[in-house]
């Protein structure tokens, strides 16, 4: 769909290099809240770009299940994300090929660039194509993400930190039938609470938070544990992760800066598992 796109903005449209070297000139920007340059407007536009990315690590859900995963896991993250880069940076070069930085700017919240971009390539009609087009392909994105993050409650309930029930598999299909019910049930109730944009904030915050704590871990256990052995290697330590983690400290930071209401909201959702992890924990300990 994105190679589509991309080859038909370069091949078959009136489309000019031009708009690359142009700026925003009164674009409405509608439903987008900081629409100014610098620091707070490079952070507002990463929010949109990580959620594009997001997805990157679900390999590493299932890092149990992969064979030669020293091996594979690597492989597949640095792989995978080369390859959604190259896509990401090709389909972005397209849009601005065709249409102008203001242009892109006045694309309606309900409307989509890509859906703007058909439309100017193959009409009215090829807008209805693209909406069905996207909506699979998005069916096929969230079918791979809810099969491997149910591997998380999974994982969690086998190591006794959350209810145990949710370890058990099927005996015929061997999923975790129950991690998935309880994630269907919590993303039904996250997906009726706010606008698309407003829970992909709340989203994109919480995540990065997280991908922080993790690369910060990596230093505690290498200080705790230095003789264990490590599977996987981490490329340029300790600057690769020092460096990851400023910039996602910084954009954490811009974040609760830009959009305060959001950021909130995430830190309280995720907040809501303090509470049930300490009760488990209790009563874990007071049955051992």
């Amino acid at each position: 769909l994105l190679l589509g796109v991309g080859f038909g903005a370069f091949f078959y449209s009136s489309g000019d290099w031009g708009h690359l070297g142009l700026v925003n000139n009164g674009g409405l920007c509608e439903g987008v809240p900081i629409t100014t340059g610098g620091i707070a407007g490079f952070a507002a536009a990463m929010i949109g770009a990580l959620w594009a990315y997001d997805g990157w690590n679900n390999i590493t859900f299932m890092a149990g299940e992969v064979k030669n995963p020293g091996r594979n896991l690597p492989l597949a993250l640095i792989g995978g994300g080369f390859v959604v880069m190259a896509l990401y940076l090709f389909v972005n070069v397209s849009y601005f090929h065709v249409l102008t930085p203001t242009e892109i700017a006045s694309v309606p919240a309900s409307s989509s660039v890509a859906a703007e971009v058909v439309r100017r390539l193959l009409g009215a009609v090829a807008v209805t194509l693209m909406a069905a087009a996207m909506m699979t392909s998005s069916f096929g994105a969230l079918h791979a993400s809810i099969l491997a993050t149910a591997r998380i409650p999974y994982a969690l309930a086998k190591d006794g930190l959350i209810v145990k029930s949710l370890a058990r598999v099927s005996q015929r299909t061997h999923v975790p039938i129950r991690a998935l019910v309880v994630q269907c049930f919590w993303a039904c109730v996250v997906a009726l609470s706010g606008e698309y944009d407003t829970l992909t904030d709340y989203a994109i915050f919480a995540l990065t938070l997280f991908y922080a704590l993790v690369a910060a871990s990596i230093f505690i256990y290498r200080r705790r544990e230095p003789e264990t052995e490590r599977p996987y290697r981490t490329w340029g330590y300790p600057v690769v992760p020092i460096l990851f983690l400023i910039v996602s400290v910084a954009l954490i930071i811009q974040t609760i800066v830009n959009t305060p209401r959001q950021s909130a909201i995430g830190l309280f959702l995720i907040s809501l598992g303090v509470p049930v992890y300490w009760l488990l924990d209790r009563r874990s300990r007071s049955a051992s």
